[in-house]
């Protein structure tokens, strides 16, 4: 083989990264909802917001949007499917906050922190990543 085929299976890595995303975010916010719910029906804990910003860290910046739209419809159509008598602007501005602050944590550690794959760096982007995350949640 001359290399075409390493060329076809990248091609496929960011829709296979994206789905794959998608399954893992509808599966967290589905135990989110279901086990984490208190009683104004709003989830006191959502892991899926965790879970994003992982990935988007350990992407490059040019899938960011593919990512975020991955999430952002497994978010609602996991907030349609458990909760059906809420309106769809509620739906939709629950799955717009879940997916954002994901990416906004995500953003400020990225900038402030560089390159968090590297081992010398981890202590800095985990004091980095729980401010931007108090900053999020505001």
């Amino acid at each position: 083989m001359d290399g075409t085929s390493s060329a076809g299976s990248m091609a496929w890595a960011l829709p296979a990264k994206a789905v794959v995303l998608a399954l893992v975010v509808a599966i967290c916010a589905w135990w989110s909802i279901a086990w984490t719910r208190g009683p104004l029906g709003l989830s006191s804990l959502w892991v899926a917001s965790g879970v994003v910003c992982g990935v988007l860290l350990m992407s490059s910046r040019r899938q960011w949007p593919a990512l975020l739209l991955a999430a952002f419809v497994a978010s609602l159509a996991v907030h349609a499917w458990l909760r059906p008598g809420l309106p769809v602007a509620v739906d939709l501005a629950l799955s717009l906050g879940d997916t954002s602050d994901a990416a906004l944590v995500a953003w400020i550690v990225s900038l402030a922190a560089g390159d968090v794959s590297q081992l010398g760096n981890i202590r800095r982007s985990v004091k980095i990543a729980s401010v931007a995350t108090l900053v999020a949640c505001a």
